[in-house]
C-alpha cells in the first residue's frame, strides 16, 4: 500500500516544480509563476504563461500528485476539528454571558440564536427578539421588524 504523504518524484524543471508546489498550497497560478520565479512583460503576459503552464501535462500531473497527500492532511486536520453539539452550546452560553455582561446585544443574541436551534430542528428560520429584557425565540418568520 502507498504512503499517502508520498509527495512523489519532483519535476527535473526546477521551476515547474516550485509552480507546481505554490499551486497546490493555494497561490493563485500568477502568482505562483512569479513566485517561481518566471517573468513576464505584463500582467496579461503572467496570467497567459500561468494557464498556459499549469495546462503542461507535466506539471498538471505533478500538481494531482501533490494534491493527493494535501487532501490526506486536510481530512486528517477535519477529523480532528469535529465540535460536539453539547461543546458548541456550551461555548455560545458563556458567549451569550459575557456579551450581555459587556451590554454587546448583537453578539449575545447570534450565541442565544445558536443556543435555539436545537429547540427548532436547526432552522434557518428563526428570529430572537429582546423586548423589555425578555428574549422571544419565533420559527417560522424571516423579519425581524
Amino acid at each position: 500500500m502507498a504512503d499517502p504523504l508520498d509527495l512523489g518524484t519532483p519535476l527535473t524543471n526546477q521551476k515547474h516544480e516550485r509552480f507546481a508546489q505554490l499551486v497546490v498550497s493555494g497561490r493563485p497560478q500568477s502568482r505562483a509563476f512569479i513566485e517561481a520565479g518566471f517573468k513576464g512583460a505584463t500582467d496579461n503576459a503572467i496570467n497567459a504563461n500561468a494557464s498556459r503552464l499549469i495546462t503542461n501535462d507535466k506539471v498538471a500531473a505533478r500538481i494531482a500528485e501533490l494534491r493527493i497527500p494535501a487532501l490526506a492532511i486536510a481530512q486528517a486536520q477535519a477529523e480532528e476539528a469535529v465540535f460536539t453539539a453539547a461543546w458548541i452550546l456550551k461555548r455560545a452560553a458563556a458567549t451569550h454571558r459575557a456579551a450581555s455582561r459587556a451590554k454587546q446585544y448583537g453578539p449575545a443574541i447570534a450565541a442565544l440564536s445558536l443556543m435555539a436551534k436545537p429547540l427548532t430542528e436547526f432552522s434557518d428560520k428563526v428570529d430572537a427578539r429582546v423586548l423589555h429584557g425578555i428574549v422571544k425565540v419565533e420559527r417560522g418568520t424571516r423579519s425581524l421588524t
